[in-house]
């Protein structure tokens, strides 16, 4: 388990690798386990649509854990170890698509959970920051799975024993949620009571917000992508100009050698300008090949 800096949390990974998604599956354990306690205190008192639609939503949750105890169980590097050391059986039993089997996942909440407990908060935030775009989607995911297991069964209890009603069946509400949080509205099924209205409204201001954070994402990932290329110009320019700069040196190194008229009495000093030169030329041919050697700015004189 987690309960030192050293340990690792599931499939190998540290401590201080703990990522928004271990935080994702901690949360969706806890949203699976509420519904399995009010399924198991409430269902007898709720309409049978509405129980079923609960239901539908728990096994839904139960592929997601059976598909993060198969990843775990690839990433981890001793699969035995995860496997029985680690307890990975009971993140098995947890993703049973059974309700009984929910339970198990409270194995996923205790372990989070120790390592929530050994991390400051400013490591979680640097760690959110480090993956930003990754874990705002992930973050959207829970919102929705969240938003359309409750305004689902809400709107189901309101609408599902009345005459004039549309949506009367699980499939039915899920449908209406989905069309209405991504703000499609296709009209085909919509609430008729004021609770189920009320719940539309709520379900209409969540998908505007999670569009919104969605778009901003995509906006800021384009903006990162265009100055990466503008910075890639910017190094690609500045290598033609050291070339120009080299060829102009060495026309006038030639110039100086190929000129005749130069007097005796300058040939010593017109001998010591062109070593500097031949110096200059070579440091700068250099530092062209080797882009990390110091420029001749840089070097003693």
């Amino acid at each position: 388990m987690a309960e030192s800096q050293g340990k690792v949390l599931m499939g190998g990974r540290k401590v201080s690798e703990l990522t928004f998604y271990d935080t994702l599956i901690m949360f969706l354990a806890i949203l699976s386990i509420i519904l399995l306690f009010y399924v198991m205190l409430f269902g007898n008192r709720m309409p049978p649509a509405v129980y079923e639609y609960l239901s539908l939503i728990n096994r839904w949750i139960a592929f997601i854990f059976l598909f993060d105890f198969f990843r775990s169980l690839h990433l981890a590097s001793s699969k035995s170890g995860y496997f029985f050391r680690q307890y990975g059986f009971l993140d098995l039993l947890g993703g049973i698509p059974i309700e009984q089997f929910a339970v198990f996942r409270l194995a996923r909440i205790v372990r989070v959970y120790r390592i929530l407990r050994v991390m400051s908060l400013g490591e979680l935030i640097h760690q959110f920051k480090r993956q930003l775009a990754q874990n705002t989607f992930a973050a959207t995911i829970l919102a929705v799975i969240v938003v359309v297991s409750f305004a689902g069964a809400w709107v189901l209890r309101a609408e599902s024993e009345l005459e004039t009603a549309n949506i009367k069946t699980p499939a039915d509400a899920i449908w209406w949620c989905l069309v209405t949080i991504t703000t499609v509205g296709y009209g085909d099924f919509y609430p008729v009571t004021s609770s189920g209205r009320m719940v539309g409204v709520f379900v209409m201001f969540s998908g505007v917000a999670l569009i919104g954070v969605l778009s901003g994402l995509l906006a800021n990932q384009f903006v990162k992508i265009t100055k990466g290329l503008e910075s890639e110009e910017n190094g690609a320019e500045k290598k033609p100009e050291k070339e120009v700069t080299l060829d102009m040196l060495q026309a006038q190194l030639e110039e100086l050698k190929a000129d005749s008229q130069v007097s005796k009495s300058d040939s010593e000093a017109l001998k010591i300008h062109i070593e500097k030169m031949n110096k200059i030329l070579e440091q700068m041919q250099s530092s062209m090949q080797d882009p990390k050697s110091p420029s001749t700015k840089d070097r003693p004189p």
